[in-house]
């Protein structure tokens, strides 16, 4: 079936040396990086088509780009994705930029197009957590077909992990930038107080996705939220703690699922990107919980205490190995109580002297160059060249 036809506009898509890679998300590049730079960016959902005459021969001359192995591997709508991907190309022909810079590090058309468009330099930044089905199984959508490298010249990643990651897959990085998260490094360095008051005993970062908890995918995630969801219910109230959550979403199946499992009393705070939610809550509470947010990870790398729980031990889906204190890996209660006992008993600083190596493994932050400014200087040195 062919993609519904976005909004068309009938002109060139504006000339910059500075153009951002898809529309989802660009706001944080936009305001945490380029400020002040000026830039365009290139929808690249099919939600807006620019329709002319140059478009559309640029276009017709790039139709040798379209990669027919693919399109025989993949199981779908290969042929579509490789036309629109023609389109992208005569669009950056057409803009002529000396940087495309991405937050969607896990988009097929981004990695495809920097091997193709040599006028300019592509860099992407890491926008989420990368685990083994991130990189090596096709029903994680950043793999389009079974034999797909991920191939790019730039990405600044999170840490060493993924820079391990992909090269056991063998996948194609020209350089690595491990720096941490963008937003988690510029909450830490730039928006938050340097060291705010506990305000909750625990923070639990919720992973609640309406397709996995109505049972359409990822059916072991599910069943190792529920079983999450019942120790820490059961942990709170046998300690009488005080207790927050940061939600996923603003769905109101989220609020109302939380709600059968934590009661009425539970502080459930929705979602907030604008204004840091999750980070401001993670940072004011004693221990953070979650199954495999990468905002905990994010949260890890700053020297807060976390535990992870990965009561099934699924490799393909959760993020870096974790063996330590915060970790418990098991579906036993007593394994969980215990850990967030020992946990609750630890200073910070007893915490990052056990937990310090593989936080900078997983989230390689040097705040006093946070990674938004990391990346500014590589864009500012690019387009002085």
């Amino acid at each position: 079936m062919a993609p519904a036809l976005g909004r068309l506009r009938f002109q060139n898509p504006p000339a910059s040396r500075v153009v951002i890679f898809d529309a989802v998300s660009s706001q944080y590049l936009s305001k945490l990086v380029l400020e002040g730079i000026p830039h365009e960016v290139l929808p690249a959902r099919r939600e807006t088509y620019f329709v002319s005459i140059a478009i559309l021969l640029i276009f017709l001359r790039n139709l040798i780009h379209i990669d027919w192995q693919s399109i025989r591997r993949r199981r779908g709508h290969g042929f579509f994705g490789q036309l629109y991907k023609t389109y992208l190309l005569a669009c950056l022909e057409r803009m002529r930029p000396k940087v495309v810079l991405t937050w969607i590090d896990n988009s097929w058309t981004f990695q495809a197009l920097s091997r193709i468009y040599t006028k300019a330099e592509f860099v992407a930044v890491q926008n989420g957590g990368r685990s083994v089905g991130c990189v090596s199984m096709v029903q994680y959508m950043p793999l389009p077909d079974p034999g797909y490298k991920i191939s790019m010249p730039h990405l600044f990643c999170f840490g060493q992990y993924e820079i391990d990651l992909y090269k056991r897959f063998g996948h194609q990085v020209d350089q690595y930038h491990p720096v941490g998260s963008l937003i988690g490094g510029y909450y830490k360095s730039v928006a938050a107080p340097q060291k705010p008051a506990v305000e909750h005993d625990l923070c639990y970062v919720s992973q609640w996705q309406a397709d996995c908890m109505n049972g359409t995918v990822r059916p072991k995630l599910r069943q190792a939220l529920l079983i999450l969801d019942a120790h820490l219910a059961r942990y709170i109230k046998e300690g009488g703690l005080s207790f927050c959550i940061a939600r996923r979403s603003n769905d109101p199946s989220e609020l109302e699922y939380f709600r059968s499992v934590f009661g009425p009393s539970a502080r459930i705070v929705d979602n907030d990107t604008e204004a840091f939610s999750t980070y401001k809550l993670m940072d004011r509470a004693g221990v953070i919980v979650t199954d495999c947010s990468t905002a905990a990870e994010e949260a890890m790398g700053w020297g807060k205490k976390v535990l992870f729980c990965s009561p099934l031990r699924d490799e393909e889906f959760y993020l870096p190995p974790r063996q330590g204190p915060w970790l418990v890996d098991t579906p036993d209660y007593g394994d969980f109580s215990g850990k967030l006992d020992a946990l609750r008993g630890m200073t910070d600083e007893e915490f990052w002297r056990e937990a310090g190596d593989f936080a900078r493994y997983s989230m390689a932050y040097d705040l006093t160059r946070p990674p938004h400014r990391r990346v500014r200087e590589m864009i500012e040195a690019l387009l002085i060249e």
